[in-house]
């Protein structure tokens, strides 16, 4: 019995020796109620996580579908949009601008090419398709139409429906990330942040920035990993919360990006992304169906009933998963009476009419959704108490402490 005794005792101080050597680069990982606390090396876990996003990313190849999109608006951001100008203000109070635009997009992207349209159902003027405008109403929004296509080398673009009518431009291909991981709609699938997931996470890492925490959570009904980033710039501080599910294959379920002022607690910034109802796809890759976004700001002046700024809500439909388009491009192209401008002076040359004949609404089956339906409008993301307000000074300085206990990559 004594001899037990000696060799376990032997055993705990290998396992506490062991533990205190990896204790600068490990976080504990908090299971759930009844469930065994683990600990493992952060720096490692955050890098399994990372690749395990990149594994997705390279797994998904290409993609089509349709997606509702809506956005919403506080009148502190109009005042921001337009510089509190009197003709919004005229124009809101006129009836001739909203508070929310909804759009229907339909799209296919691939690595090399790819091609998407936008038609807009509802405009308040804030969304970034289409430049403001307060000659029209909220919802005259019949000729607001964006389509564009790309062949790996050209990036075809067509507006209908600008300040002077319909243009088009033509602009050379410098992107060398695939297709389906550019843009908003990647976004909303939680595919890309700007750039792939997986590159802004290591992106994050190289500027200023380090791994504070990782804990095993559950969140919509998922099993999460949250990984916590903090850093430390010239003028701010920054914290990013990420919940990845290895149950969904390394996706990411919700991240929350927060920004604030060294010099005053009170100013400063936060972004809340929920991915929402997931469905397995070919490659056995999850996607989800339903994202949502919410953007705070926090101001030291104004402001004071509340830091909401906008939110936004994507909705797919009919997603798939392919490799390249495989519509001709000759679709796509500039249809007859377009105005295209090329080149840095952006002077316009009406294009022939027997080189770009075809004029199609390739999203007259897509029009029930094009005038989406008052309750879908409503149904956007609604600001959390929690989040909806600014730090504190001890909160700051928590936040600051954070980054210096942090494990540096």
């Amino acid at each position: 019995m004594l001899v037990r005794r000696r060799r376990a005792m032997v055993a705990v101080k290998a396992l506490l020796a062991a533990t205190c050597g990896l204790l600068w680069q490990s976080c504990y990982v908090k299971a759930g109620a009844g469930e065994r606390i683990e600990t493992a090396p952060l720096l490692q876990t955050t890098e399994r996580l990372v690749r395990g996003i990149a594994v997705r990313e390279a797994k998904v190849g290409g993609l089509a579908g349709e997606v509702v999109i809506g956005n919403y608006y506080s009148p502190s951001h109009w005042d921001r949009m337009v510089g509190g100008t009197d003709s919004w203000r005229e124009a809101l109070m006129n009836g001739r601008a909203g508070d929310r635009d909804v759009a229907i997009a339909a799209f296919q992207l691939g690595k090399r090419r790819y091609c998407y349209e936008m038609q807009m159902g509802l405009w308040a003027g804030g969304t970034n398709w289409f430049p403001l405008d307060f000659s029209r109403s909220a919802n005259d929004v019949k000729d607001l139409y964006l389509r564009a296509a790309g062949d790996g080398e050209l990036v075809y673009h067509y507006r209908r429906g600008g300040p002077t009518g319909a243009d088009a431009w033509l602009a050379g291909e410098t992107s060398s990330t695939p297709a389906y991981l550019r843009g908003p709609l990647a976004t909303g699938l939680g595919l890309a942040y700007g750039v792939p997931l997986s590159d802004f996470l290591r992106g994050a890492l190289t500027r200023h920035t380090r791994v504070y925490a990782c804990e095993r959570e559950r969140v919509e009904g998922a099993d999460c990993y949250k990984l916590t980033l903090v850093g430390d710039g010239n003028l701010h501080l920054w914290q990013y919360e990420l919940w990845i599910s290895p149950q969904f294959g390394y996706a990411p379920v919700r991240m929350i990006r927060f920004f604030v002022s060294k010099d005053d607690a009170r100013r400063g910034e936060r972004i809340v992304d929920n991915w929402t109802d997931f469905r397995r796809m070919p490659n056995d890759v999850f996607l989800p169906h339903a994202y949502g976004s919410i953007v705070y700001y926090y101001e030291s002046v104004g402001n004071a009933k509340g830091a909401w700024e906008c939110s936004r809500r994507h909705e797919y439909k009919h997603l798939e998963i392919i490799e390249e388009p495989s519509l001709s491009l000759l679709d796509w192209f500039f249809p007859v009476g377009a105005i295209a401008s090329t080149g840095p002076t952006h002077v316009g040359a009406r294009l022939p009419p027997e080189q770009y004949d075809r004029v199609r609404g390739h999203l007259r089956k897509a029009s029930a959704y094009a005038h989406a339906s008052s309750s879908w409008v409503e149904r956007a993301p609604k600001p959390e108490p929690a989040l909806n307000r600014a730090l504190t000074g001890e909160e700051i300085r928590e936040l600051a402490q954070r980054y210096d206990s942090a494990a540096r990559p």
